[in-house]
Protein backbone atom coordinates (compact mmCIF):
# COMPACT_ATOMS: atom_id res chain seq x y z
CA UNK A 1 0.00 0.00 0.00
CA UNK A 2 0.92 3.69 -0.84
CA UNK A 3 0.31 7.02 0.78
CA UNK A 4 -0.65 9.69 -1.07
CA UNK A 5 0.22 13.84 -0.72
CA UNK A 6 -1.97 16.50 -2.28
CA UNK A 7 -1.54 20.17 -1.77
CA UNK A 8 -5.01 21.81 -1.51
CA UNK A 9 -5.84 25.57 -0.79
CA UNK A 10 -2.66 25.72 1.36
CA UNK A 11 -3.04 22.69 3.39
CA UNK A 12 -1.56 18.87 2.90
CA UNK A 13 -4.17 16.35 2.54
CA UNK A 14 -2.72 12.64 3.50
CA UNK A 15 -4.91 9.92 2.24
CA UNK A 16 -3.47 7.29 3.62
CA UNK A 17 -3.08 3.77 2.15
CA UNK A 18 -5.47 3.15 0.13
CA UNK A 19 -6.33 -0.39 -1.40
CA UNK A 20 -5.12 -1.97 -4.66
CA UNK A 21 -7.55 -3.31 -6.90
CA UNK A 22 -7.64 -5.08 -10.17
CA UNK A 23 -9.15 -3.22 -13.17
CA UNK A 24 -9.96 -2.69 -16.50
CA UNK A 25 -7.30 0.28 -16.88
CA UNK A 26 -8.64 0.80 -21.13
CA UNK A 27 -10.83 3.84 -21.46
CA UNK A 28 -13.58 3.48 -24.26
CA UNK A 29 -12.54 -0.02 -25.58
CA UNK A 30 -15.52 -0.33 -27.64
CA UNK A 31 -14.85 2.67 -29.60
CA UNK A 32 -18.70 3.43 -29.06
CA UNK A 33 -18.08 7.07 -27.49
CA UNK A 34 -16.99 9.66 -30.07
CA UNK A 35 -14.49 12.55 -28.96
CA UNK A 36 -14.57 16.11 -28.90
CA UNK A 37 -13.38 16.17 -32.61
CA UNK A 38 -16.73 14.49 -34.18
CA UNK A 39 -17.87 11.28 -34.91
CA UNK A 40 -15.06 10.46 -36.54
CA UNK A 41 -12.90 10.55 -33.27
CA UNK A 42 -12.55 8.03 -30.45
CA UNK A 43 -12.68 9.69 -26.91
CA UNK A 44 -9.37 8.80 -24.68
CA UNK A 45 -7.77 7.51 -27.82
CA UNK A 46 -4.78 9.29 -29.92
CA UNK A 47 -4.17 8.43 -33.54
CA UNK A 48 -1.56 9.22 -36.49
CA UNK A 49 -2.03 8.81 -40.22
CA UNK A 50 0.64 8.98 -42.67
CA UNK A 51 1.60 7.80 -46.39
CA UNK A 52 -0.14 7.78 -49.69
CA UNK A 53 -3.80 9.70 -50.53
CA UNK A 54 -6.46 8.12 -48.36
CA UNK A 55 -4.51 6.79 -45.67
CA UNK A 56 -6.44 7.68 -42.43
CA UNK A 57 -6.74 6.60 -38.49
CA UNK A 58 -10.86 7.08 -37.50
CA UNK A 59 -13.90 5.79 -35.26
CA UNK A 60 -15.96 3.90 -37.87
CA UNK A 61 -19.18 2.27 -38.06
CA UNK A 62 -18.61 0.33 -40.93
CA UNK A 63 -17.87 -2.78 -39.57
CA UNK A 64 -17.69 -3.15 -35.93
CA UNK A 65 -17.06 -6.20 -34.13
CA UNK A 66 -19.49 -5.47 -31.16
CA UNK A 67 -21.83 -2.15 -30.49
CA UNK A 68 -21.98 0.10 -33.44
CA UNK A 69 -17.90 1.36 -33.49
CA UNK A 70 -14.58 0.37 -34.33
CA UNK A 71 -11.44 2.20 -35.33
CA UNK A 72 -10.45 1.72 -38.62
CA UNK A 73 -6.86 2.25 -39.35
CA UNK A 74 -5.95 2.49 -43.12
CA UNK A 75 -2.45 3.68 -45.09
CA UNK A 76 -1.24 3.34 -48.72
CA UNK A 77 2.74 3.59 -49.79
CA UNK A 78 4.06 6.08 -52.04
CA UNK A 79 7.21 6.15 -54.45
CA UNK A 80 10.06 6.14 -51.76
CA UNK A 81 7.53 6.90 -49.01
CA UNK A 82 6.27 4.12 -46.87
CA UNK A 83 2.54 4.58 -44.75
CA UNK A 84 1.76 4.41 -41.47
CA UNK A 85 -1.45 4.61 -39.41
CA UNK A 86 -2.02 4.08 -35.38
CA UNK A 87 -4.06 4.40 -32.64
CA UNK A 88 -3.01 4.58 -28.91
CA UNK A 89 -3.85 5.08 -25.58
CA UNK A 90 -1.86 6.27 -21.81
CA UNK A 91 -3.96 5.20 -19.05
CA UNK A 92 -2.27 8.48 -17.98
CA UNK A 93 -5.63 10.32 -18.83
CA UNK A 94 -6.97 8.30 -15.67
CA UNK A 95 -5.10 10.29 -13.29
CA UNK A 96 -4.71 6.21 -11.65
CA UNK A 97 -1.13 5.05 -11.20
CA UNK A 98 -0.49 1.44 -11.77
CA UNK A 99 0.11 -0.72 -8.33
CA UNK A 100 4.14 -1.58 -7.99
CA UNK A 101 5.18 -5.15 -8.65
CA UNK A 102 1.86 -7.03 -10.47
CA UNK A 103 1.20 -7.91 -13.68
CA UNK A 104 -0.62 -5.55 -16.75
CA UNK A 105 -1.57 -7.90 -20.40
CA UNK A 106 -3.87 -6.74 -22.85
CA UNK A 107 -6.29 -8.12 -25.78
CA UNK A 108 -7.74 -6.65 -28.78
CA UNK A 109 -9.24 -8.18 -31.84
CA UNK A 110 -8.14 -6.81 -34.82
CA UNK A 111 -9.61 -7.66 -38.88
CA UNK A 112 -6.85 -7.32 -41.07
CA UNK A 113 -6.36 -6.77 -44.84
CA UNK A 114 -2.65 -6.58 -46.06
CA UNK A 115 -1.63 -5.84 -49.45
CA UNK A 116 1.71 -6.12 -50.71
CA UNK A 117 4.20 -5.27 -48.30
CA UNK A 118 1.80 -4.14 -46.10
CA UNK A 119 2.12 -5.10 -42.08
CA UNK A 120 0.40 -4.75 -38.76
CA UNK A 121 2.09 -3.84 -35.39
CA UNK A 122 0.68 -3.81 -31.64
CA UNK A 123 3.11 -3.33 -28.31
CA UNK A 124 2.11 -2.49 -24.86
CA UNK A 125 4.72 -0.61 -22.63
CA UNK A 126 4.63 0.78 -18.88
CA UNK A 127 5.73 4.33 -18.40
CA UNK A 128 6.78 6.59 -15.51
CA UNK A 129 5.31 9.72 -14.92
CA UNK A 130 7.55 11.32 -17.39
CA UNK A 131 6.85 9.12 -20.43
CA UNK A 132 9.85 6.91 -20.37
CA UNK A 133 9.40 3.61 -21.26
CA UNK A 134 9.95 0.98 -17.98
CA UNK A 135 9.06 -2.16 -19.48
CA UNK A 136 7.26 -3.57 -22.40
CA UNK A 137 6.07 -6.45 -24.47
CA UNK A 138 7.95 -7.45 -27.71
CA UNK A 139 6.43 -5.56 -31.05
CA UNK A 140 4.33 -7.84 -32.74
CA UNK A 141 3.39 -8.50 -35.67
CA UNK A 142 0.51 -9.23 -37.49
CA UNK A 143 1.71 -10.15 -41.29
CA UNK A 144 -1.33 -12.34 -42.83
CA UNK A 145 -4.76 -11.07 -43.29
CA UNK A 146 -7.71 -12.44 -41.48
CA UNK A 147 -9.65 -13.44 -44.17
CA UNK A 148 -12.52 -10.70 -43.41
CA UNK A 149 -13.21 -11.75 -39.95
CA UNK A 150 -12.16 -10.46 -36.45
CA UNK A 151 -9.27 -12.22 -34.80
CA UNK A 152 -8.00 -12.26 -30.98
CA UNK A 153 -4.83 -10.75 -30.09
CA UNK A 154 -2.81 -10.71 -26.35
CA UNK A 155 -0.40 -9.16 -25.31
CA UNK A 156 1.96 -9.81 -22.00
CA UNK A 157 1.76 -10.08 -19.01
CA UNK A 158 4.57 -7.82 -18.52
CA UNK A 159 5.58 -6.76 -15.02
CA UNK A 160 5.02 -3.27 -13.41
CA UNK A 161 8.79 -1.74 -11.54
CA UNK A 162 8.55 -0.92 -7.77
CA UNK A 163 7.98 2.33 -7.16
CA UNK A 164 10.89 4.66 -6.45
CA UNK A 165 11.62 8.71 -6.63
CA UNK A 166 10.00 10.58 -9.61
CA UNK A 167 9.75 9.94 -12.27
CA UNK A 168 8.66 6.10 -10.91
CA UNK A 169 6.79 6.93 -8.37
CA UNK A 170 3.36 6.57 -10.27
CA UNK A 171 3.04 4.23 -13.68
CA UNK A 172 0.81 3.98 -16.35
CA UNK A 173 -0.31 1.53 -19.30
CA UNK A 174 0.44 1.90 -22.89
CA UNK A 175 -0.86 0.42 -25.86
CA UNK A 176 -0.09 1.47 -29.52
CA UNK A 177 -1.74 -0.76 -32.55
CA UNK A 178 -1.11 0.54 -36.30
CA UNK A 179 -1.09 -1.06 -39.78
CA UNK A 180 2.48 -0.17 -42.51
CA UNK A 181 2.56 0.24 -45.81
CA UNK A 182 5.67 -0.08 -47.43
CA UNK A 183 7.22 2.58 -49.42
CA UNK A 184 6.03 1.59 -53.18
CA UNK A 185 2.65 2.76 -54.95
CA UNK A 186 0.86 -0.76 -54.72
CA UNK A 187 1.67 -1.29 -50.85
CA UNK A 188 -1.26 -1.19 -48.75
CA UNK A 189 -2.36 -1.91 -45.01
CA UNK A 190 -5.96 -1.69 -43.14
CA UNK A 191 -7.44 -3.14 -40.17
CA UNK A 192 -10.39 -2.43 -37.97
CA UNK A 193 -9.90 -2.95 -34.04
CA UNK A 194 -12.29 -3.41 -31.57
CA UNK A 195 -12.60 -4.57 -28.14
CA UNK A 196 -9.51 -3.46 -26.28
CA UNK A 197 -8.78 -4.50 -23.00
CA UNK A 198 -5.87 -3.69 -20.56
CA UNK A 199 -6.02 -5.59 -17.41
CA UNK A 200 -3.94 -4.37 -14.24
CA UNK A 201 -4.15 -3.78 -10.68
CA UNK A 202 -4.48 0.17 -9.94
CA UNK A 203 -3.90 2.43 -6.87
CA UNK A 204 -7.17 2.69 -4.90
CA UNK A 205 -9.19 5.25 -6.40
CA UNK A 206 -12.17 4.24 -8.87
CA UNK A 207 -13.08 3.75 -12.39
CA UNK A 208 -16.53 4.46 -13.23
CA UNK A 209 -18.37 4.70 -16.76
CA UNK A 210 -22.03 5.05 -17.13
CA UNK A 211 -24.08 1.18 -17.34
CA UNK A 212 -27.01 0.60 -19.23
CA UNK A 213 -29.95 -1.19 -17.57
CA UNK A 214 -32.55 -1.59 -19.94
CA UNK A 215 -33.25 2.00 -20.71
CA UNK A 216 -31.89 2.95 -17.51
CA UNK A 217 -28.47 4.53 -17.13
CA UNK A 218 -25.96 4.83 -13.53
CA UNK A 219 -22.76 5.71 -13.05
CA UNK A 220 -20.81 2.55 -11.57
CA UNK A 221 -18.14 0.56 -11.71
CA UNK A 222 -17.16 -2.01 -14.50
CA UNK A 223 -17.56 -5.22 -12.13
CA UNK A 224 -20.87 -3.22 -10.19
CA UNK A 225 -23.31 -3.24 -13.89
CA UNK A 226 -25.27 -5.62 -14.17
CA UNK A 227 -26.04 -4.28 -17.51
CA UNK A 228 -24.03 -2.94 -20.44
CA UNK A 229 -21.09 -1.10 -19.43
CA UNK A 230 -20.69 1.48 -21.62
CA UNK A 231 -16.82 2.16 -20.89
CA UNK A 232 -14.58 3.95 -17.93
CA UNK A 233 -15.26 7.65 -17.59
CA UNK A 234 -18.30 7.44 -19.44
CA UNK A 235 -21.53 9.36 -18.12
CA UNK A 236 -25.26 9.36 -18.46
CA UNK A 237 -25.34 12.74 -20.24
CA UNK A 238 -26.25 12.63 -23.25
CA UNK A 239 -28.01 9.51 -21.75
CA UNK A 240 -26.36 6.45 -23.73
CA UNK A 241 -29.24 4.12 -22.93
CA UNK A 242 -32.01 5.92 -23.90
CA UNK A 243 -33.56 4.39 -27.33
CA UNK A 244 -32.77 5.91 -30.44
CA UNK A 245 -34.75 8.34 -32.23
CA UNK A 246 -35.62 6.88 -35.50
CA UNK A 247 -37.80 8.65 -38.94
CA UNK A 248 -37.60 8.90 -42.52
CA UNK A 249 -34.57 9.86 -44.10
CA UNK A 250 -34.74 10.82 -48.00
CA UNK A 251 -32.29 11.07 -50.12
CA UNK A 252 -33.03 13.54 -53.09
CA UNK A 253 -33.80 10.89 -55.54
CA UNK A 254 -36.87 10.30 -53.28
CA UNK A 255 -35.12 6.89 -51.82
CA UNK A 256 -36.37 6.26 -48.17
CA UNK A 257 -34.80 4.62 -44.94
CA UNK A 258 -35.51 4.45 -41.63
CA UNK A 259 -32.62 6.15 -39.67
CA UNK A 260 -31.50 7.86 -36.73
CA UNK A 261 -30.95 11.75 -37.31
CA UNK A 262 -27.35 11.67 -37.04
CA UNK A 263 -26.90 8.61 -39.49
CA UNK A 264 -29.54 10.47 -42.41
CA UNK A 265 -26.55 12.73 -44.87
CA UNK A 266 -30.23 14.08 -46.76
CA UNK A 267 -33.34 15.18 -45.19
CA UNK A 268 -34.83 13.52 -41.52
CA UNK A 269 -38.40 14.13 -41.90
CA UNK A 270 -38.73 13.67 -38.04
CA UNK A 271 -39.27 11.40 -34.93
CA UNK A 272 -41.35 8.02 -35.69
CA UNK A 273 -42.02 8.77 -40.13
CA UNK A 274 -42.06 6.03 -41.78
CA UNK A 275 -41.49 4.79 -45.28
CA UNK A 276 -44.69 2.90 -45.94
CA UNK A 277 -45.96 4.38 -47.83
CA UNK A 278 -42.64 6.07 -49.44
CA UNK A 279 -43.47 10.27 -49.19
CA UNK A 280 -40.42 11.29 -50.09
CA UNK A 281 -40.50 14.10 -53.08
CA UNK A 282 -38.89 13.15 -56.23
CA UNK A 283 -37.36 15.47 -58.20
CA UNK A 284 -37.85 15.76 -61.72
CA UNK A 285 -34.40 13.89 -61.77
CA UNK A 286 -32.07 13.45 -65.30
CA UNK A 287 -29.41 11.09 -63.88
CA UNK A 288 -29.68 7.43 -63.68
CA UNK A 289 -27.96 5.76 -61.19
CA UNK A 290 -26.82 8.76 -59.42
CA UNK A 291 -25.63 6.77 -56.26
CA UNK A 292 -24.20 4.06 -58.09
CA UNK A 293 -25.97 1.28 -56.70
CA UNK A 294 -26.61 -0.46 -59.70
CA UNK A 295 -23.62 -2.82 -61.66
CA UNK A 296 -23.30 -2.72 -65.41
CA UNK A 297 -22.73 -5.32 -67.45
CA UNK A 298 -19.03 -5.56 -66.77
CA UNK A 299 -19.28 -7.07 -63.47
CA UNK A 300 -19.59 -5.43 -59.69
CA UNK A 301 -16.93 -2.67 -60.20
CA UNK A 302 -18.87 -1.55 -63.61
CA UNK A 303 -21.37 1.28 -62.58
CA UNK A 304 -24.18 1.19 -64.64
CA UNK A 305 -24.94 3.98 -67.23
CA UNK A 306 -21.64 5.50 -66.81
CA UNK A 307 -19.05 6.14 -68.58
CA UNK A 308 -14.83 6.05 -67.59
CA UNK A 309 -11.78 6.69 -68.32
CA UNK A 310 -8.25 6.29 -66.73
CA UNK A 311 -4.71 7.19 -68.14
CA UNK A 312 -1.85 7.72 -65.96
CA UNK A 313 0.50 5.71 -63.36
CA UNK A 314 0.25 1.87 -62.25
CA UNK A 315 -2.44 1.90 -59.96
CA UNK A 316 -5.15 4.49 -61.86
CA UNK A 317 -8.62 3.89 -61.96
CA UNK A 318 -11.92 4.61 -62.27
CA UNK A 319 -14.57 2.10 -60.80
CA UNK A 320 -17.74 1.30 -58.77
CA UNK A 321 -16.85 0.53 -55.07
CA UNK A 322 -18.36 -0.30 -52.05
CA UNK A 323 -15.31 1.18 -49.49
CA UNK A 324 -16.14 4.44 -48.90
CA UNK A 325 -19.76 5.16 -50.23
CA UNK A 326 -21.60 8.24 -48.55
CA UNK A 327 -25.04 6.31 -48.88
CA UNK A 328 -26.53 2.84 -49.53
CA UNK A 329 -23.50 0.66 -50.61
CA UNK A 330 -21.69 1.91 -53.40
CA UNK A 331 -19.57 4.93 -54.70
CA UNK A 332 -17.56 5.81 -57.86
CA UNK A 333 -13.82 5.59 -56.90
CA UNK A 334 -11.39 7.71 -58.78
CA UNK A 335 -7.75 7.52 -58.80
CA UNK A 336 -4.81 8.85 -60.38
CA UNK A 337 -1.10 9.38 -60.30
CA UNK A 338 1.86 11.07 -62.55
CA UNK A 339 4.34 9.72 -63.98
CA UNK A 340 7.57 11.89 -65.37
CA UNK A 341 6.70 14.29 -68.00
CA UNK A 342 2.92 11.88 -68.09
CA UNK A 343 -0.03 13.78 -66.21
CA UNK A 344 -2.62 11.31 -64.79
CA UNK A 345 -6.90 11.25 -65.56
CA UNK A 346 -9.57 8.93 -64.44
CA UNK A 347 -13.55 10.65 -64.73
CA UNK A 348 -16.64 8.75 -64.81
CA UNK A 349 -19.11 10.79 -67.26
CA UNK A 350 -23.52 9.89 -68.07
CA UNK A 351 -25.17 11.12 -71.28
CA UNK A 352 -28.48 11.13 -69.95
CA UNK A 353 -29.81 10.07 -73.48
CA UNK A 354 -27.73 7.60 -75.04
CA UNK A 355 -25.92 6.25 -71.41
CA UNK A 356 -29.13 6.69 -69.22
CA UNK A 357 -32.10 6.08 -71.68
CA UNK A 358 -33.87 9.25 -71.25
CA UNK A 359 -35.75 11.23 -73.29
CA UNK A 360 -34.63 15.00 -74.54
CA UNK A 361 -34.33 17.90 -72.38
CA UNK A 362 -36.96 20.74 -73.03
CA UNK A 363 -35.86 23.73 -75.14
CA UNK A 364 -35.54 26.72 -73.16
CA UNK A 365 -35.37 25.19 -69.41
CA UNK A 366 -32.75 25.05 -67.12
CA UNK A 367 -30.17 21.90 -66.13
CA UNK A 368 -28.24 22.06 -63.00
CA UNK A 369 -26.20 19.20 -61.21
CA UNK A 370 -25.08 18.38 -57.76
CA UNK A 371 -22.79 15.97 -56.34
CA UNK A 372 -20.86 14.66 -52.75
CA UNK A 373 -17.61 14.08 -53.25
CA UNK A 374 -14.97 12.80 -50.94
CA UNK A 375 -11.26 14.10 -52.30
CA UNK A 376 -7.32 13.26 -51.47
CA UNK A 377 -5.43 15.40 -53.63
CA UNK A 378 -1.24 14.98 -53.29
CA UNK A 379 1.11 17.14 -55.03
CA UNK A 380 0.01 18.68 -58.20
CA UNK A 381 -3.41 16.95 -58.03
CA UNK A 382 -7.02 18.36 -58.37
CA UNK A 383 -10.23 17.55 -59.67
CA UNK A 384 -12.47 19.14 -62.49
CA UNK A 385 -16.53 18.87 -63.02
CA UNK A 386 -18.79 20.21 -65.51
CA UNK A 387 -22.24 20.06 -67.15
CA UNK A 388 -22.42 20.07 -70.64
CA UNK A 389 -25.65 20.70 -73.27
CA UNK A 390 -25.14 18.09 -76.28
CA UNK A 391 -27.49 17.87 -79.30
CA UNK A 392 -28.70 14.79 -81.27
CA UNK A 393 -25.11 14.96 -83.02
CA UNK A 394 -22.93 14.96 -79.83
CA UNK A 395 -21.89 18.29 -80.03
CA UNK A 396 -21.58 20.83 -76.93
CA UNK A 397 -24.35 23.60 -77.60
CA UNK A 398 -23.90 24.76 -73.92
CA UNK A 399 -22.16 24.29 -71.18
CA UNK A 400 -21.43 25.23 -66.94
CA UNK A 401 -18.22 26.67 -66.07
CA UNK A 402 -15.65 24.31 -65.12
CA UNK A 403 -15.23 23.43 -61.74
CA UNK A 404 -12.50 23.15 -60.20
CA UNK A 405 -11.49 21.45 -56.44
CA UNK A 406 -7.86 22.11 -55.44
CA UNK A 407 -8.53 21.38 -51.69
CA UNK A 408 -9.20 18.16 -50.13
CA UNK A 409 -11.87 17.32 -48.01
CA UNK A 410 -10.33 15.86 -44.99
CA UNK A 411 -12.21 12.59 -45.14
CA UNK A 412 -15.45 13.75 -45.59
CA UNK A 413 -18.24 14.33 -48.38
CA UNK A 414 -18.95 17.40 -49.49
CA UNK A 415 -21.64 18.77 -51.19
CA UNK A 416 -20.98 20.56 -55.13
CA UNK A 417 -23.53 22.21 -57.29
CA UNK A 418 -23.00 23.49 -60.61
CA UNK A 419 -24.67 27.01 -62.18
CA UNK A 420 -27.39 26.51 -63.86
CA UNK A 421 -27.07 26.20 -68.00
CA UNK A 422 -30.10 26.74 -70.39
CA UNK A 423 -31.52 24.81 -72.74
CA UNK A 424 -31.14 26.34 -76.35
CA UNK A 425 -34.63 26.71 -78.84
CA UNK A 426 -35.22 23.47 -80.95
CA UNK A 427 -34.34 23.74 -84.16
CA UNK A 428 -33.43 21.66 -86.94
CA UNK A 429 -31.75 18.18 -86.76
CA UNK A 430 -29.60 17.58 -84.48
CA UNK A 431 -30.95 20.24 -82.44
CA UNK A 432 -34.15 18.74 -82.61
CA UNK A 433 -33.09 16.94 -79.48
CA UNK A 434 -31.07 17.55 -76.53
CA UNK A 435 -29.32 15.54 -73.59
CA UNK A 436 -27.58 16.36 -70.39
CA UNK A 437 -23.95 15.32 -70.10
CA UNK A 438 -21.99 15.54 -66.47
CA UNK A 439 -18.20 14.89 -66.37
CA UNK A 440 -16.60 14.52 -63.01
CA UNK A 441 -12.64 13.74 -62.82
CA UNK A 442 -9.33 13.83 -60.77
CA UNK A 443 -5.74 14.48 -62.37
CA UNK A 444 -2.39 14.28 -61.73
CA UNK A 445 0.74 16.29 -62.89
CA UNK A 446 3.31 15.05 -64.88
CA UNK A 447 5.74 13.85 -62.70
CA UNK A 448 6.53 11.10 -59.95
CA UNK A 449 4.97 11.63 -56.29
CA UNK A 450 1.87 13.95 -57.90
CA UNK A 451 -1.52 12.01 -57.04
CA UNK A 452 -5.53 12.67 -56.99
CA UNK A 453 -8.03 10.42 -55.47
CA UNK A 454 -11.99 11.12 -55.31
CA UNK A 455 -14.73 8.93 -53.88
CA UNK A 456 -18.47 10.39 -55.82
CA UNK A 457 -21.85 9.50 -54.95
CA UNK A 458 -25.26 10.91 -54.95
CA UNK A 459 -25.01 12.53 -58.43
CA UNK A 460 -28.33 14.57 -59.65
CA UNK A 461 -29.27 16.03 -62.35
CA UNK A 462 -32.47 18.25 -62.30
CA UNK A 463 -33.94 19.57 -65.36
CA UNK A 464 -37.19 19.14 -67.29
CA UNK A 465 -37.99 16.49 -70.16
CA UNK A 466 -39.63 17.72 -73.42
CA UNK A 467 -42.08 14.82 -72.79
CA UNK A 468 -43.21 17.06 -69.29
CA UNK A 469 -40.51 15.00 -67.71
CA UNK A 470 -40.09 11.38 -67.35
CA UNK A 471 -42.77 9.96 -65.45
CA UNK A 472 -42.37 8.57 -61.86
CA UNK A 473 -43.42 4.85 -60.41
CA UNK A 474 -42.75 1.58 -58.66
CA UNK A 475 -39.60 -0.10 -59.38
CA UNK A 476 -39.68 -3.72 -58.33
CA UNK A 477 -36.14 -4.96 -57.67
CA UNK A 478 -35.86 -8.49 -55.96
CA UNK A 479 -37.38 -7.89 -53.18
CA UNK A 480 -37.53 -4.38 -52.71
CA UNK A 481 -39.36 -0.82 -53.99
CA UNK A 482 -38.35 2.27 -54.73
CA UNK A 483 -39.98 4.98 -56.57
CA UNK A 484 -38.12 6.05 -59.69
CA UNK A 485 -38.25 6.19 -63.21
CA UNK A 486 -39.18 3.26 -65.92
CA UNK A 487 -35.77 4.16 -67.40
CA UNK A 488 -34.33 4.20 -64.17
CA UNK A 489 -35.53 1.00 -63.49
CA UNK A 490 -32.72 -1.60 -64.39
CA UNK A 491 -31.65 -4.63 -62.57
CA UNK A 492 -28.45 -5.13 -61.28
CA UNK A 493 -25.87 -8.09 -60.80
CA UNK A 494 -28.77 -10.17 -59.44
CA UNK A 495 -32.48 -10.29 -59.52
CA UNK A 496 -34.62 -8.83 -61.60
CA UNK A 497 -36.30 -5.63 -61.61
CA UNK A 498 -40.40 -4.65 -62.87
CA UNK A 499 -41.60 -1.30 -63.44
CA UNK A 500 -44.90 -0.18 -63.00
CA UNK A 501 -47.21 3.52 -62.84
CA UNK A 502 -48.09 3.00 -59.21
CA UNK A 503 -47.87 5.66 -56.80
CA UNK A 504 -46.39 4.31 -53.55
CA UNK A 505 -44.51 0.99 -52.55
CA UNK A 506 -46.31 -2.09 -50.52
CA UNK A 507 -47.46 -1.42 -47.11
CA UNK A 508 -46.26 -3.42 -44.06
CA UNK A 509 -47.29 -6.59 -44.39
CA UNK A 510 -48.78 -6.67 -47.95
CA UNK A 511 -45.41 -8.92 -50.25
CA UNK A 512 -47.86 -9.03 -53.21
CA UNK A 513 -48.87 -5.30 -54.57
CA UNK A 514 -47.44 -3.39 -56.07
CA UNK A 515 -44.60 -4.85 -55.67
CA UNK A 516 -44.33 -9.45 -56.01
CA UNK A 517 -41.65 -10.07 -53.33
CA UNK A 518 -42.06 -13.51 -53.84
CA UNK A 519 -40.88 -13.27 -58.33
CA UNK A 520 -37.49 -12.21 -57.03
CA UNK A 521 -35.74 -12.52 -60.53
CA UNK A 522 -39.53 -11.09 -61.97
CA UNK A 523 -39.39 -13.75 -64.86
CA UNK A 524 -42.32 -16.07 -65.76
CA UNK A 525 -44.20 -15.18 -62.89
CA UNK A 526 -43.38 -17.24 -59.40
CA UNK A 527 -41.65 -20.28 -59.45
CA UNK A 528 -38.46 -22.57 -57.60
CA UNK A 529 -35.81 -20.86 -59.61
CA UNK A 530 -36.75 -17.73 -57.24
CA UNK A 531 -36.04 -19.57 -54.30
CA UNK A 532 -32.41 -20.06 -55.91
CA UNK A 533 -31.70 -16.90 -57.39
CA UNK A 534 -32.93 -15.33 -53.73
CA UNK A 535 -30.61 -17.30 -51.47
CA UNK A 536 -28.11 -16.66 -54.44
CA UNK A 537 -28.68 -12.70 -53.74
CA UNK A 538 -28.99 -13.24 -49.75
CA UNK A 539 -25.86 -15.34 -49.60
CA UNK A 540 -24.04 -12.26 -51.60
CA UNK A 541 -25.78 -10.05 -49.12
CA UNK A 542 -27.33 -8.01 -52.27
CA UNK A 543 -29.62 -5.49 -50.82
CA UNK A 544 -32.46 -6.81 -53.26
CA UNK A 545 -32.35 -9.94 -50.67
CA UNK A 546 -33.93 -7.17 -47.98
CA UNK A 547 -37.16 -8.74 -47.64
CA UNK A 548 -38.72 -6.84 -44.69
CA UNK A 549 -36.63 -3.92 -45.86
CA UNK A 550 -34.60 -3.25 -42.65
CA UNK A 551 -31.60 -2.17 -44.82
CA UNK A 552 -30.18 -5.52 -42.98
CA UNK A 553 -29.61 -8.88 -44.65
CA UNK A 554 -30.20 -11.52 -41.74
CA UNK A 555 -32.09 -14.98 -41.78
CA UNK A 556 -35.47 -13.40 -41.05
CA UNK A 557 -35.95 -11.90 -44.58
CA UNK A 558 -35.00 -15.64 -45.97
CA UNK A 559 -38.32 -16.51 -43.55
CA UNK A 560 -39.41 -13.75 -44.93
CA UNK A 561 -39.56 -14.57 -48.22
CA UNK A 562 -40.51 -18.29 -48.22
CA UNK A 563 -43.47 -16.76 -46.68
CA UNK A 564 -44.06 -14.74 -49.65
CA UNK A 565 -43.15 -17.43 -51.72
CA UNK A 566 -46.12 -19.56 -50.77
CA UNK A 567 -48.39 -16.81 -50.18
CA UNK A 568 -48.02 -16.20 -54.14
CA UNK A 569 -49.11 -13.17 -55.79
CA UNK A 570 -52.65 -12.04 -56.47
Amino acid sequence: MRSVYKLVAGVLLVMLPSTARAAEVTTNGGFEVAGGGGATESSGWSFAASGGPGSLSERSSTSPRTGGFAQHLITFGGQAIGGNSSVSQNSAANAISLQQNTTVSASFYGKYTLGPGGVGFYVLRILNSAGAIVAQTGLNVVNTGTGGAYQNYTMGPINVPAFGAAPNDAYYAFIELNVAAGAFPTSTAEAYIDDVSINGTILGGTLTGACCVGTVCSVTTQAACTGTFQSNGTTCSPDPCAPPVTGACCTITGTCTVTTPAACTDTFRGAATVCVPNTCPVSNELVSNGGFETAGFGGPTDSFTWSVAVSGGPGSLSQRDSTMPRTGGFAHHLLTFGQEAIGGNASVSQNTTTDGGMPSLQENTPVSATFRGKYTFGTGGVGFYVVRILNGSGAIVAQTPLGVINAGTNGMYQTYTTPSVMVPAFSTPPNDVYAAFIELNVAAGGFLGSSAEGYIDDVSISGTFATGGAPNGVCCRGTTCSITTQAACTAGSVGGAAWNAATVCNSTGNTSTPCCKADYNKENGISVQDIFDYLSAWFASDLTADTNGDSTIAVQDIFDFLGAWFAGCQ
